[in-house]
């Protein structure tokens, strides 16, 4: 099986940091997402998703 979950997260002290399971660490606006994902990872739709989940958060739980 594989399960891809998005969590609503906020920083609460300290300083985002790159580790060995990132290489990077950004922020973004749903309008200006960047053009290259990792797309073994996570796609588009998917991304604008969680926004839609985030503005309605009473929206039904996405079996895929």
């Amino acid at each position: 099986h594989i399960w891809k979950l998005f969590f609503l997260c906020e920083i609460t002290g300290g300083e985002p940091t790159v580790s060995l399971e990132t290489s990077g660490v950004g922020f973004f606006a749903e309008d200006q997402l960047p053009t290259e994902l990792s797309t073994s990872r996570v796609l588009l739709p998917q991304l604008r998703r969680m926004f839609d989940f985030h503005r309605n958060p009473d929206l039904p739980t996405v079996f895929d």
